[in-house]
């Protein structure tokens, strides 16, 4: 959603100069990152100048979405493709989403993964923690959720019916969360998971319940996050102790170089977190023409104007 609010901030400083984003140029984007703040949602140029790390960070953006929009024939040039002081080349050749043959890819060496998982040995403590990931990996690559929103389920949030598993996503994350991703966001909804997210999930609960009964065993009792680190397996004093978002985006960001290879950073893609694989399955729903308002839903998005923007990167 960080690429959403950036874009959504240089659509509107372009409108303050009649630009529409198909005719922005090199210059539109220097006077951009160099005269304006970018945190501050303006159209006119600011005295404040934004710091290295910021203008970096909106320049990676817009490189990323007009690269994408060349791909799809909607653009001619990247008006992001220029050098600038303390902004080197290498910094911007990223890119949004994977193309469908890539997240594809990806789905297929999880399917493997999840059909010839072997449980590892009684003496490795850590052995639980690979169902784990496959469960998260699945989670993340069917429902195209948010890391908060992996780390904010819990076991109740699945359920299953005759015609699959369906998890609810965005029921539990705390008000102050909601308002930090976004205030009109409508974050609770259920999807269905695929046969594969059904079977690593599946994986993941028995596992866990074993955890369950070795907590019951000494005494003690398991978190009641769905998700759960080694330090926070156990509830301490009736506080559970919720996973954090950095070994996510490890896990993530491992899982598509080591399935992908070489092959990812030739297509330039230096990006490989869990928001790039919550791009591709939005570029995926869009692309595969459903209506833009289902879509929405599916994503947790509060307007269909935040959506709207990421349209722009299809060609219809």
């Amino acid at each position: 959603d960080v690429y959403l609010s950036i874009w959504s901030t240089w659509i509107e400083w372009l409108a303050g100069r009649q630009v529409s984003w198909e005719k922005a140029t090199a210059s539109h984007t220097r006077e951009f990152l160099n005269t304006r703040t970018p945190s501050r949602r303006r159209a006119e140029p600011t005295p404040a100048q934004p710091s290295t790390v910021t203008k970096r960070r909106y320049w990676r953006v817009l490189r990323e979405i007009y690269q994408a929009a060349i791909h799809h024939g909607l653009v001619v040039g990247n008006p992001a493709s220029i050098a600038m002081d303390g902004l080197p080349e290498a910094e911007i050749a990223d890119s949004v989403y994977l193309d469908a043959d890539v997240l594809a890819e990806l789905r297929h060496a999880l399917a493997t993964a999840v059909q010839t998982y072997v449980p590892g040995p009684a003496s490795d403590l850590r052995a639980w923690q690979k169902p784990r990931d496959l469960a998260i990996l699945a989670v993340l690559l069917d429902t195209g959720a948010k890391t908060a929103e992996v780390t904010a389920l819990r076991p109740e949030h699945i359920s299953l019916t005759r015609e699959g598993l369906y998890l609810t996503l965005g029921s539990d994350i705390p008000r102050a969360r909601q308002r930090a991703m976004g205030k009109l966001q409508r974050l609770k909804r259920t999807l269905q998971l695929s046969e594969t997210g059904t079977a690593a999930l599946q994986l993941w609960l028995a596992t866990r319940q074993g955890k369950a009964d070795e907590c019951s065993l000494r005494g003690q009792k398991l978190t009641a996050w769905l998700f759960f680190s080694q330090k926070g397996a156990v509830s301490r004093g009736g506080e559970d102790r919720q996973m954090t978002h950095q070994p996510i985006y490890t896990l993530a960001s491992d899982f598509i170089t080591s399935t992908l290879g070489e092959e990812v950073f030739a297509r330039g893609q230096t990006h490989t977190g869990p928001t790039v694989i919550r791009n591709s399955v939005m570029m995926e729903w869009i692309v595969q023409g459903l209506d833009l308002s289902e879509v929405n839903t599916r994503a947790g998005l509060g307007q269909v104007s935040q959506l709207g923007r990421l349209t722009k990167l299809v060609a219809h």
